[in-house]
């Protein structure tokens, strides 16, 4: 009889009650949700906290980079290289500028049998789009399923190579089996979750105006740049419009030095809790965040749910028009257009389609609301996770 309360082991999510890095965001949320599944279901949880974002992997490592530190109950921690201890790599983690040792920077994928033999997992979840790890896993003929949630908007060089992905958009589904055919019965989409603050319906705030951008700052990933760039041009044309920046990083400051130079009437807001993004989002008119790569962003649902229209990235924007029955924004395409198209979608939007959008508001905040709320997460994993775990 197989054991009831079976092993799993998985690449860096996270669990409600750690301690979360400021800079995470919506979807190391999703990853603990996936945890606290397991848990739920009676699983005994081991966390390998690797990275494999290039240049940035032992930065992720070693900074904690999406991952929760706490009472670890049921969770695990595996020491990600060959360190004397599993204190001493913790004692690293806690303290990531502090002296280490040549040992803790060694090459992982070095301790893929040593960690089967030693947590002999029957489930394997990855949630980190390039992790090379499933490869090494199959070189040694584990017959372990390897789970891969593509929370990127890459897909993952190894995708082949996984047991069964989940991902959280149909439009990346669709462009998974366009390249891999074989998968097409290996793909499925699970939708990201509203956080509670959001499932409360409340009446439209008053004198809402002006755009709201919520996103890391960390690279041009999240097209702020692009933003700044349409709203001089509007300024520039008699059209004035308030910004208000929520999210923090190492360009902030470029960011800032743009928007002082044109003159901008931008407010940097740094990281905010839920609420305050709640209530800053019901306090605007529309929501913009023309990203260069995205999959599925949850700010999108959440402005959504706050009443916004949005402007962004085309797939998402086109499959939420789809999905919820109506037009809910506009999409720009940051790889064929420019600033100047995208100011023109913003006057288009802010002087007329706001206004007609607002009379469906209610309707579309009460249909995103239902369909994307973490109890249908949970049982769309728990069912999940069933399956894979007891065939």
């Amino acid at each position: 009889m197989s054991d009831p309360n079976p092993n799993v082991l998985a690449i860096h999510p996270v669990i409600e009650g750690f301690r979360l890095n400021p800079v995470a965001g919506g979807k190391d949320l999703a990853a603990g949700v996936c945890t606290e599944v397991l848990l739920a279901m009676g699983c005994r949880v081991s966390v390998w906290p690797l990275d494999w974002s290039g240049e940035s992997a032992s930065e992720k490592i070693f900074s904690r980079h999406e991952i929760f530190w706490g009472d670890q109950g049921r969770i695990q921690i595996v020491p990600t290289c060959h360190t004397p201890d599993l204190q001493t790599f913790l004692n690293v983690m806690q303290n990531p500028s502090g002296p280490h040792t040549p040992d803790l920077f060694c090459r992982p994928l070095d301790r893929v049998a040593q960690m089967l033999r030693d947590y002999r997992p029957r489930l394997i979840h990855v949630h980190q789009t390039q992790n090379p790890l499933v490869r090494a896993v199959k070189r040694l003929d584990s017959a372990t399923p390897v789970l891969l949630s593509n929370h990127s908007g890459v897909i993952s060089s190894f995708i082949g190579d996984y047991d069964w992905t989940v991902v959280p958009s149909h439009w990346m589904r669709d462009e998974i089996v366009a390249r891999h055919p074989q998968l097409a019965d290996r793909v499925q989409v699970i939708p990201y979750f509203l956080q509670p603050e959001y499932l409360l319906a409340a009446p439209p705030a008053e004198a809402c105006a002006g755009i709201t951008f919520i996103g890391l700052l960390n690279d041009d990933r999240k097209g702020l740049d692009l933003l700044l760039t349409a709203l001089a041009l509007l300024a520039k044309a008699g059209l004035n419009l308030p910004l208000h920046v929520i999210g923090e990083g190492k360009m902030l400051a470029a960011y800032q030095a743009i928007a002082k130079a044109n003159h901008l009437d931008v407010t940097f807001h740094g990281k905010l809790t839920t609420a305050e993004n709640r209530a800053r989002l019901r306090q605007s008119r529309l929501f913009v965040m023309p990203s260069r790569v995205e999959n599925f962003p949850i700010v999108y649902l959440e402005a959504l749910a706050c009443g916004l229209p949005v402007i962004g990235y085309p797939p998402v924007v086109n499959e939420l028009n789809r999905v919820l029955g109506g037009e809910v924004g506009a999409s720009f395409d940051a790889a064929k257009s420019g600033p100047n198209v995208l100011a023109d979608l913003i006057r288009l939007w802010h002087e007329t389609k706001c206004g007609d959008f607002a009379a469906r508001s209610p309707a579309v905040s009460a249909r995103v609301r239902e369909l994307y709320s973490p109890a249908a997460y949970r049982a769309a994993y728990r069912q999940l996770y069933e399956q894979l775990l007891f065939p």
